[in-house]
């Protein structure tokens, strides 16, 4: 419930947003590596 107040997001939530961004950024880092590796 203080995770709650603090940032107004349940924790599934905030797990689901971090997981999304943590692929974002293997996808990003993936094609950059293929744009290098051209």
């Amino acid at each position: 419930d203080a995770n709650r107040v603090k940032h107004g997001v349940a924790k599934p939530v905030r797990d689901l947003a971090k997981a999304r961004a943590d692929k974002d950024a293997r996808d990003t880092d993936a094609h950059k590596l293929d744009k290098d590796g051209e």
